[in-house]
């Protein structure tokens, strides 16, 4: 019998279990950011000319002068409804997979672009 073996449980199995991940809780965590993106989406759904083309608040133009980072934002090489449309299709469907755990990571980083 080894020296730090007791009761069938080897030193390093009980430092695994120590350290060791529970997937059921990924798994909420995935879901409750997938539920969370889609009540987000859905909330956005009626104001998207407003807050998303040069039709709304803020022009292109302005948010990339106002905004050092604005550089490097999906939403300055948009312009139009469609191109909101399609932005808000993506993440719904980004959002959809997450929730359903098909290819969560694919469905994570669309989630995390859009």
């Amino acid at each position: 019998m080894k020296m730090f073996d007791r009761d069938g449980f080897s030193l390093k199995a009980r430092v695994l279990a120590l350290f060791s991940i529970d997937l059921r809780s990924l798994a909420a965590m995935r879901c409750l950011g997938a539920l969370t993106t889609l009540w987000c989406l859905f909330v956005w759904a009626p104001d998207l000319t407003l807050f998303f083309t040069d039709d709304g608040v803020l022009h292109r133009s302005d948010f990339a002068g106002r905004f050092d980072w604005a550089r490097f934002s999906i939403l300055r090489y948009i312009d139009g409804y469609a191109a909101a449309l399609g932005l808000w299709t993506i993440g719904l469907f980004g959002a959809i997979a997450l929730l359903a755990g098909y290819r969560s990571k694919c469905a994570a980083l669309t989630c995390w672009l859009v």
